[in-house]
């Protein structure tokens, strides 16, 4: 009997083929402004390493590709950025100063935003500045954009991005759905311990911030690092993970762990595996001959996972669009 995953890799293959001749002459309509269709990648570094086979995708289906891959980035830092996830914090001293800058203490549940986070657009009780770390964890500096009044903050407060990225995506025409919003967030809230009823619980408000995902949110599946065991926590957090966003969303979901443990890659990125490859393979962990670090992947990977994964859904996307 062919086992599951077999199976599951001859239906993609099938599908890849399937629209490999539509595909060739694709063009998609610009909408009412002149403006080309925009596909946003949003997550930490393997949506970053994966940009320039996006990039290159988006240019032949007629499509802008705006690359939002911020490594480092946790769940709660991606969201903090576009919107989903409100940082709560307490201003040190009770106020705003009318001028200058203040420092922010993080007071939420858990846990901290990573050292990884970005200055910062944000505004905080209608006052707009700058967000950036300031020393240990759970301490940050608010800037004041332009001086004004002071502004009393004794309680929670909440940094509310002023330009988040989901602002890149430009609304749809009428009938008509112009973007496509993929999303890769939580590989590194793993790794700094975050529990995965937490990182649900953010993965779920990030999706659900999103307007229509069912037509246009691809969410990327998580893969471990080369040298975890499956007996290992983090190993078995991106399965229930995995598991969880398959079994919520079946129609948005992009299985890269299925397709990183099956014959594809090896084909598909032209790289000869190694006896230790296929044993891994088999075992359930990950081949250390597609990675080029014990987290990410080689470019050469990140293109065929693309182009045998996202293709065919970028381009049925833009034949539903079209139709």
């Amino acid at each position: 009997m062919t086992p599951p995953r077999l199976l599951a890799l001859a239906a993609l293959l099938a599908a890849v083929a399937a629209t490999a001749a539509a595909a060739a002459d694709l063009r998609l309509e610009r909408d009412g402004a002149g403006q080309p269709p925009l596909i946003v990648g949003i997550g930490s570094s393997s949506m970053n390493r994966a940009a320039p086979a996006m990039q290159k995708i988006a240019a032949e289906i007629g499509a802008d590709y705006l690359n939002r891959g911020d490594e480092g980035s946790t769940q709660r830092d991606i969201g903090q950025r576009i919107g989903s996830y409100f940082t709560p914090f307490r201003v040190r001293g009770g106020t705003i100063p009318a001028e200058g800058a203040v420092e922010l203490v993080l007071d939420g549940d858990f846990p901290t935003l990573s050292f990884a986070i970005k200055p910062t657009e944000v505004t905080i009780l209608g006052v707009r500045g700058t967000l950036t770390r300031n020393g240990p964890a759970n301490r940050y500096q608010f800037d004041r954009t332009v001086p004004g009044q002071a502004v009393v903050a004794r309680e929670r407060v909440r940094a509310i991005p002023t330009n988040p990225d989901i602002a890149a995506l430009r609304p749809a025409d009428p009938g008509l759905s112009d973007k496509v919003v993929m999303l890769n967030a939580g590989k590194n809230g793993i790794l700094q311990g975050h529990p995965t009823a937490v990182m649900v619980r953010d993965l779920d408000q990030m999706i659900a911030y999103f307007d229509d995902p069912a037509h246009q949110l691809l969410i990327w599946g998580f893969f471990e690092n080369a040298s975890w065991e499956p007996t290992n926590e983090k190993a078995r957090q991106v399965v229930a993970l995995n598991d969880h966003l398959k079994a919520a969303w079946p129609g948005n979901f992009l299985d890269f762990r299925g397709w990183l443990l099956s014959p594809r890659p090896w084909e598909a990125a032209r790289i000869t595996p190694t006896p230790e490859d296929l044993a891994r393979q088999r075992a359930g962990r990950m081949p250390a001959s597609l990675f080029v670090d014990d987290a990410h992947l080689k470019p050469e990977v990140y293109a065929a996972v693309v182009n045998d994964l996202v293709r065919p859904e970028l381009v049925r996307h833009a034949l539903q669009a079209a139709n």
